[in-house]
C-alpha cells in the first residue's frame, strides 16, 4: 500500500524564532514531486505538515512524522536544508547518500544512523539522493532551541532514569552520524512492517517498536560504536568497483556476469550481492543495466548521428532489441523517442 502524500502549505507554523529570523519546517517539495511521479516508493504517517497519511490527534501525539522511502532508479533530487518539529532519527538501510548538518558533510553508507535536533539545519543529498532505502522518525519533545526543557510524549514508556539519560545524551550529542546496531536495524524494519499491518493493531505495534528503538539508541549513545573493519573493507571494495563500473565506459562495455563481478572484488557471489545491495539498493545486474542505460542516454543526446545499435553494443548490451526493452523499462520511452525529445 502506498500513502497519498499530504502537501505542505504556506500556512505552516514557525518552528521557532531566533532574533528577527523565523524558521519554518521542511516543505518537502522535492519528495512530494518524486512521490507523485512514482520515482520513489513511499509510506508515511504525519501528525503535522509532513507527507504521509494523517494520524488522529489522540493517536501517538507528538509523533511528527514516521516513514520510509525507497528510491527507484536514478534520482535527481535531494532534501533541501531544513529544520524539523522535533528530534529526528534517520536510518539508511541500504544504498549511499550524503548527509549535511551545519557546515559539515558526511558520506552515509548502509547502517548509518543520523541524529538531528530541532535547532540543527540539515539536508540529504549532494544535491541528489543516491539509490537507497531510508527510514525516519521525528518526535516532538517540545523544544525549538537548545535551552528548553524536553518533554517526551506519554507513549514513551522508558523508565524515568532511562528517559532522563536519553534526553541528556541527545542534548549533548556531538556525533550526528553513528554506526547503528542490529537492534536499531530490526526496529526500523519492524516499524515499516507495522505501518502496513491492518488496523486496529497498527499503531500499537508502532508504539512498541518506537520504544524499543529509543532504548536501542540510548544503548548506542552510552557505549559508542565502531564499524567492523573487515565488513567496512569489503563494502569499500564493492563501492569502488561499482563506481569504476559506472564511470568508465570501457568497464561498462565488458560482458560482465555476476560471478565475474564478484570475483573482481575477491568475494563469493552471495557476499557480493549483499554488499552491492547495501551500497546501491539494487541487485548487481540491475545496477549494471541502469549504469549502461544511463551512459547510453548520454550518448543518444551527445552523438545524434550515431546509430542506436552502435550505441547499444558500445554500452555492453548484447543486442539493440534488448537495449530498447531495457531502455523503455527505465526511461518510459524507446531510445528513438528519447533521442528525438532530447
Amino acid at each position: 500500500m502506498t500513502s497519498q502524500p499530504r502537501s505542505a502549505t504556506s500556512t505552516n507554523p514557525p518552528v521557532y524564532q531566533a532574533g528577527a529570523t523565523t524558521y519554518h519546517i521542511d516543505d518537502c517539495a522535492p519528495q512530494l514531486e518524486a512521490i507523485r511521479e512514482r520515482r520513489v516508493q513511499f509510506r508515511g504517517y504525519s501528525n503535522g505538515f509532513y507527507p504521509g497519511d494523517p494520524i488522529d490527534a489522540e493517536t501517538l501525539p507528538s509523533l511528527s512524522s514516521i516513514g520510509y522511502i525507497d528510491t527507484v532508479g536514478w534520482q535527481e533530487w535531494g532534501v533541501h536544508p531544513h529544520r524539523n518539529e522535533g528530534v529526528e532519527f534517520c536510518f539508511l538501510e541500504s544504498g549511499a547518500t550524503v548527509f549535511g548538518l551545519g557546515r559539515k558533510q558526511y558520506d552515509l553508507g548502509p547502517g548509518a544512523l543520523t541524529i538531528s535536533r530541532p535547532w540543527q539545519r540539515h539536508r540529504l543529498g549532494d544535491p541528489r539522493i543516491g539509490h537507497s532505502r531510508l527510514h525516519w522518525v521525528i518526535i516532538d519533545v517540545g523544544v525549538r532551541c537548545s535551552g528548553q526543557d524536553w518533554t517526551w510524549p506519554a507513549w514513551v514508556v522508558l523508565s524515568n532514569e532511562d528517559r532522563a539519560e536519553l534526553t541528556q545524551l541527545l542534548r549533548k550529542n556531538r556525533r550526528p552520524v553513528i554506526a547503528s546496531s542490529a537492534d536499531v536495524k530490526h526496529c526500523f524494519r519492524e516499524i515499516a512492517q507495522a505501518m502496513n499491518s491492518p488496523q486496529p493493531s497498527r499503531f500499537s505495534r508502532i508504539a512498541v517498536h518506537l520504544n524499543h528503538l529509543l532504548l536501542s539508541i540510548l544503548e548506542l549513545l552510552r557505549t559508542g560504536r565502531t564499524a567492523n573493519e573487515t565488513v567496512a573493507r569489503r563494502r569499500d571494495t564493492v563501492r569502488t568497483f561499482l563506481k569504476r563500473l559506472a564511470d568508465d565506459p570501457e568497464e561498462l562495455s565488458q560482458p560482465w556476469t555476476l560471478e565475474q563481478m564478484a570475483d573482481s572484488c575477491g568475494l563469493r557471489t552471495t557476499a557480493f550481492v549483499k554488499y552491492c545491495h547495501d551500497a546501491t539498493n539494487e541487485s548487481p545486474i540491475n545496477y549494471l543495466l541502469q549504469a549502461r542505460t544511463k551512459h547510453a542516454a548520454a550518448l543518444l543526446r551527445s552523438e545524434p548521428k550515431r546509430t542506436i545499435t552502435d550505441i547499444a553494443l558500445t554500452c555492453g548490451f548484447a543486442s539493440s532489441q534488448y537495449f530498447a526493452t531495457t531502455f523503455r523499462r527505465l526511461h518510459g520511452c524507446t531510445p528513438t523517442v528519447y533521442r528525438r525529445s532530447a
